[in-house]
């Protein structure tokens, strides 16, 4: 009986991760073996629709940050209960993708969860931004950066 139904289980999450990806393949392998036994500990990916990883994963007590291929991206990391419901790690993701170019001189405004701080600057002008670090509102001058309220 536990069979069939970890059958069942595996075949509904592989319908649902129907595109292709590296978090959709890791997450076929970590049902498959769960539907052999449990495994307290084991963790499964966090899946995009498009079968890539969503930025946060969960590893253990820690919640960190990750490419859309499941890269950790090195210094984003909380403890798990940190979280809150709105860790989507954009900045990091935008500001590690930005750093394999190559190319210099853009800021990025990053909290420690990964996301973007609710003001941020480029050149001498400061904003308050979004969660995917878009401009909200006018922007001041840096040295009137204080005075936003965001």
């Amino acid at each position: 009986m536990f069979r069939l139904v970890s059958a069942v289980v595996v075949l509904v999450v592989l319908q649902q991760c129907a595109a292709q990806g590296p978090c959709a393949d890791a997450l076929a392998k970590v049902e498959a073996i769960l539907s052999e036994s449990p495994r307290p500990g084991l963790e499964r990916p966090r899946c995009a629709a498009d079968g890539t990883y969503l930025g946060m994963q969960y590893g253990g007590s820690q919640a960190f940050c990750v490419t859309s291929t499941g890269v950790n991206i090195e210094g984003y990391s909380v403890n798990r209960w940190e979280t809150g419901t709105d860790m989507n790690c954009n900045c990091a993701r935008d500001q590690h993708e930005y750093q394999q170019t190559g190319m210099l001189g853009k800021m990025f405004s990053c909290e420690p969860n990964g996301n973007y701080s609710p003001s941020g600057c480029t050149g001498s002008v400061c904003y308050c931004q979004d969660s995917n670090g878009q401009q909200i509102g006018e922007g001041v001058h840096i040295a009137q950066s204080g005075s936003l309220n965001c």
